[in-house]
């Protein structure tokens, strides 16, 4: 064989694919097929980049001269001592507080204790845990009286995984 069969195209528009028992098909992508494949997903990046806007700011007023940072801004700069600026006369700044909001950041969102607690309980450690309980009843069912012990050990395992996840959840919580 010339080449070795591959189960995936190329990302070529002229795209051969060679079979297993070495034919060699061909096919070339029109600007149809081309249009179509990429008319479904317009949404998802027209909603991907609308996230990304939310999340991005653009900051650059501190690359901006003062003189012009001032005319941008509408307010009252001295360049010479900007500590003595006079800033926003109080009637402006009632009106940018009305009509951009407090200069707050805004908290991130709150789990629930309940989400806290099981994110906790899948944590690497505690999954082996319960994986390994559930793997000693596995046992029992194989073999029941040689390895009836394997009964508690289990329950322990399982039980200490569940405790682990309170201990780290309760410390969280009085933090």
């Amino acid at each position: 064989m010339a080449s070795e069969a591959s189960p995936l195209p190329n990302e070529d528009e002229n795209r051969s694919l060679t079979h297993f028992l070495g034919v060699e098909l061909k096919h070339t992508l029109t600007q149809d097929e081309k249009d179509l494949a990429a008319a479904g997903y317009e949404h998802l990046e027209q909603k991907k980049k609308a996230e990304d806007d939310k999340t991005s700011v653009d900051i650059t007023e501190h690359t901006i001269p003062l003189r012009e940072l001032g005319s941008a801004l509408s307010t009252s700069i001295n360049v010479k001592d900007p500590g003595s600026s006079e800033g926003l006369t109080a009637d402006e700044a009632a009106a940018r507080l009305k009509r951009d909001g407090p200069n707050i950041l805004t908290p991130p969102k709150k789990r629930s204790p309940l989400r806290q607690y099981i994110d906790r309980l899948l944590t690497m450690f505690n999954v082996l845990l319960i994986v390994a309980g559930v793997l000693e009843y596995a046992l029992l069912g194989i073999d029941f009286h040689a390895n009836f012990a394997n009964t508690y050990l289990g329950a322990i395992l399982i039980a200490v995984a569940f405790l682990n996840a309170f201990i780290d959840w309760y410390q969280t919580q009085k933090v």
